[in-house]
């Protein structure tokens, strides 16, 4: 119903440029700035020493993978980014000389020229391969800020029990509709690993011995990516990103053909988990009473490394995950797309998280219903704390001016407990179609995380065009 590349690349490439010189006065940098002192990152010590391969396919569309390599490899990625490994699916061969338009070192850059095409199970193979304990995974289409990827792995764990996958809003809704929850064993989901995802290399291994184990027909390991997050047997943590297409080259999934393609896949990866977990020596994550809880909305910021999340409820009410095998993966979503009308639809897609920290107040979040008791909207730093005054800035509508001062403001110690913080004040803002609204925080500390939490009911619908926290 929603084809998967929806946005003309040259116009995203625009938007995305205009978006990092920043909108209305919101306090944007693009994140190529020669100002090193803009931002400056606190990571562990394991991130330090660069603990993540970035990997990258390529096959027609080399001039996306040369500008992709030129973000990879900035500075501000050496923290993270230990190395490039570019698999080159195509009979073209690439060689260092290929990325000197990158300005990429060619000790941080790794070349594989493979004798033949092996289509998406090549990056299960690279990440195989890397060196680090995480792997960076994106498609040679899509382009995906230096602070999004840092902003991913401040939040990826060696414990983690599923990748973090970036996706535009009408990928994130479908692998919404598409989480099972079969008892006592099965809750999983789909998503695409193109957009942009962060896994561990275990992950990886895992997934692969699985297939070997299981005798996987060569057809099935080239489109390896319609297996793994379904194989994973957990439910997959879907961000929403802005979404920037480069185009170019000759897409591999497209038209009918290649929708129907995905389908069969997706359905057969379904039905080898239906089988698998009868058999836990094959079962690759068997986790017994591992439940589905409320998904929790989450979108990286642009211009600044930062998290927002948001506990309102984006679909209605009453859509369960049951089902009494993961075989109808495919069948619940379509049924729930049946009876979910076209508003919400339409909201969900036109209006996500990932609107509230774009760096534009002419784009917002709404929520689809209105404000609910307990609903709370959360801004994660990711290992930069302000103090120890902290001011939370949002541009909002009318009504969510009424849901803030409603609201309290919360810090995340180890549990949410409320925070002082000044009278809520806000003023008139573009031409009186917005307000600027102010949450100024007595913070006493180093927390990361902080929200604000709805006291009561109303009858209003959250819009937030931009917020951000300084």
């Amino acid at each position: 119903m929603f084809p998967r590349r929806a946005w003309l690349g040259f116009a995203c490439v625009i938007f995305a440029l205009l978006v990092h010189r920043g909108w209305n006065g919101i306090p944007l940098k693009s994140p190529a700035s020669s100002d090193s002192t803009e931002i400056q990152y606190d990571f562990p010590d394991s991130a330090r020493r660069g603990d993540t391969t970035a990997v990258i396919l390529n096959w027609s569309r080399l001039s996306n993978v040369v500008r992709i390599v030129s973000i990879l490899c900035q500075p501000r990625l050496d923290d993270t980014i230990a190395e490039i490994f570019i698999w080159n699916n195509s009979p073209q061969k690439i060689g260092y000389n290929t990325f000197i338009e990158s300005k990429c070192p060619q000790e941080k850059l790794r070349l594989y020229n493979s004798p033949s095409n092996l289509y998406f199970q090549a990056r299960f193979l690279a990440c195989e391969q890397a060196k680090t304990p995480y792997c960076f995974i994106q498609d040679d289409d899509y382009l995906i800020w230096p602070e999004v990827i840092l902003a991913m792995r401040s939040r990826m764990s060696q414990a983690a029990t599923s990748p973090i996958y970036l996706s535009p809003s009408h990928e994130v809704l479908s692998s919404q509709l598409r989480t099972i929850s079969v008892p006592p064993n099965i809750n999983t989901s789909f998503a695409w690993l193109g957009y942009g995802t962060i896994v561990t290399r275990t992950m990886v291994i895992e997934f692969l011995s699985l297939l070997k184990r299981i005798n996987a027909s060569e057809d099935v390991m080239k489109i390896a990516d319609n297996y793994f997050a379904i194989l994973m047997n957990a439910v997959p943590e879907v961000w929403f990103d802005q979404g920037f297409e480069l185009g170019g080259g000759q897409p591999f999934t497209a038209g009918a053909e290649g929708d129907e393609r995905n389908r069969r896949h997706i359905i057969k990866a379904a039905r080898m988990l239906d089988s698998l977990h009868l058999d836990s020596q094959l079962y690759l994550r068997k986790r017994q009473g591992n439940q589905y809880t409320e998904t929790i909305a989450r979108a990286p910021c642009l211009g600044k490394i930062c998290i927002f999340e948001a506990s309102i409820p984006l679909l209605p009410t009453g859509i369960t995950t049951a089902a009494s095998q993961a075989e109808e993966i495919l069948g619940k979503e379509e049924a729930v797309l049946r009876v979910l009308s076209n508003q919400h639809k339409q909201n969900y897609i036109e209006h996500p998280p990932s609107h509230a920290v774009d760096g534009r107040s002419d784009t917002f979040f709404q929520s689809p219903e209105n404000a609910k008791l307990g609903d709370w909207i959360s801004f994660d730093l990711v290992n930069r704390p302000i103090y120890p005054l902290g001011t939370m800035n949002l541009i909002v509508d009318e009504g969510t001016k009424d849901i803030l001062r409603a609201s309290t403001a919360e810090v995340d110690i180890g549990q949410w407990v409320p925070i002082a913080h000044r009278p809520i004040s806000c003023e008139a803002y573009e031409l009186d179609k917005h307000h600027l609204c102010k949450v100024v925080l007595d913070i006493n500390g180093d927390a990361l995380r902080y929200r604000l939490r709805l006291g009561e009911s109303l009858e209003r619908r959250w819009r937030i065009y931009e917020i951000w926290l300084v």
